[in-house]
């Protein structure tokens, strides 16, 4: 499937249907596959593709949700803290604001068994 969205990218790459096969793609990276070491990549370069893109924070909080599985929890952490500052009036801003939580729940929970 991964093959067909990049054929697709190759051959509209002007046309809303190559941004679509990009979020495809990263999706089944993301939420299937779940290669979040890919994702990550893949969101970063969609970003660098469509630096305009009007929904740009979603790619982001899925950046910040890849380091989250990861456990790369700061960085995660930090870009969960820009989303709510970039773009504090979407629906990624409040999702955002949760996801901090999780990270500090996790991150108490992880320092709690070093602890023991």
């Amino acid at each position: 499937a991964i093959k067909k969205f990049y054929r697709i990218i190759d051959l509209h790459r002007n046309s809303p249907l190559a941004y679509e096969s990009y979020k495809q793609i990263g999706d089944i990276l993301f939420l299937k596959l779940e290669q979040y070491e890919q994702a990550f990549t893949h969101y970063q370069r969609m970003l660098e593709v469509y630096p305009t893109e009007p929904r740009k924070a979603e790619i982001r909080f899925r950046m910040a949700k890849s380091l989250f599985h990861l456990v790369r929890l700061q960085e995660s952490k930090a870009a969960f803290e820009e989303i709510t500052k970039s773009f504090p009036e979407s629906e990624w801003a409040e999702k955002s604001e949760f996801e901090i939580g999780n990270i500090l729940v996790a991150d108490g929970n992880r320092i709690q068994n070093q602890d023991t």
